[in-house]
This record gives C-alpha cells, sequence and structure tokens, in this order.
C-alpha cells in the first residue's frame, strides 16, 4: 500500500475593508415607518435596506436643493420651501422607537453643508438634520418606487 500524500490549498482571507460610514439614529412616525419597512423589503437587497432607502432618500431630497441661491436667500423660494420642509420633518408624529441610519461621507458632507447654511441663514431653527430626513423619506414614500427616482437622477446625469 502506497501512501498517498493529499495535496492541500492554502486559502489566505483577507480582513474585510470596513467603509466608513456615519451613523445617524432618527425616530420616524408610526405610519412612515411601517411603509419604510415594507418599502424597503421591495426595493432593496442584502443587509441595511431601510438604511439603504433612507440614505437615497436624502441623496434625491439633496439633489432638488441644488437651486437655491443661498447668497439671496430671503428672496428665494426654494430656499423657503426648504424651512417649511424642515419644520414638516420636525412636527411629524407620532415618533416610534429609533431607526439607525448609515450615510456614506459624501452624503454626510453634503447634509452638514446644509445644515450650516440653515443654521447661519435661519439661527432659530433646531434639528435641520431630523427634520430634512424625515421630509426627505416621506416625500419617498409617498411618489414612487426606487425605478422612479434612480430615472430622475438618471435624466439629471445625462444633461
Amino acid at each position: 500500500m502506497e501512501k498517498t500524500k493529499k495535496k492541500s490549498k492554502k486559502l489566505f482571507f483577507s480582513t474585510p475593508q470596513k467603509r466608513e460610514k456615519w451613523m445617524v439614529c432618527i425616530r420616524f412616525p408610526t405610519d412612515i415607518k411601517m411603509k419604510l419597512k415594507m418599502q424597503a423589503e421591495k426595493d432593496y437587497v442584502g443587509r441595511g435596506k431601510q438604511s439603504q432607502l433612507i440614505e437615497d432618500a436624502v441623496k434625491y431630497y439633496l439633489y432638488t436643493l441644488n437651486d437655491i441661491k443661498w447668497a439671496d436667500y430671503q428672496k428665494d423660494l426654494d430656499y423657503a420651501e426648504l424651512i417649511d420642509d424642515i419644520h414638516e420633518g420636525l412636527n411629524q408624529g407620532p415618533l416610534e422607537g429609533a431607526t439607525q441610519v448609515f450615510f456614506t461621507p459624501e452624503l454626510q458632507d453634503k447634509i452638514l453643508e446644509i445644515e450650516k447654511k440653515v443654521k447661519l441663514s435661519n439661527p432659530l431653527i433646531r434639528d435641520v438634520r431630523t427634520g430634512l430626513i424625515r421630509k426627505a423619506v416621506s416625500i419617498r414614500l409617498s411618489l414612487g418606487d426606487k425605478t422612479f427616482f434612480d430615472s430622475i437622477m438618471k435624466n439629471e446625469d445625462g444633461h
């Protein structure tokens, strides 16, 4: 009997590269939280579906803010609409427990930039980020599925 030596391959695993993400905890109203859960299941796959939906919603919303003329914000209707949206987002209720959302560094910078501009132009407004995210999600949930918003973004990227 000959002994044959079994050849084995050595596998080398590299540690997963951790992408830096910015975590924000947001409390949503009961109805939006339920819609969020259902829509996320429908539109996204994998882990963090709700976080992906919220991140996309904020991306779409921030994209619409590109038209604001910050130098002359007192007369800008888009600015007035942004302030109304923030107030609407803050006045939503009744609120459920917090939902963790992870944003990319690029989106974090955009959110913080808008927050800074709003605070400078309207120092009495509080919780800009919370109001903005809640309103962005409620708009996203009321207007359609992911393909609708992706088509809008794609059309605008082409111009």
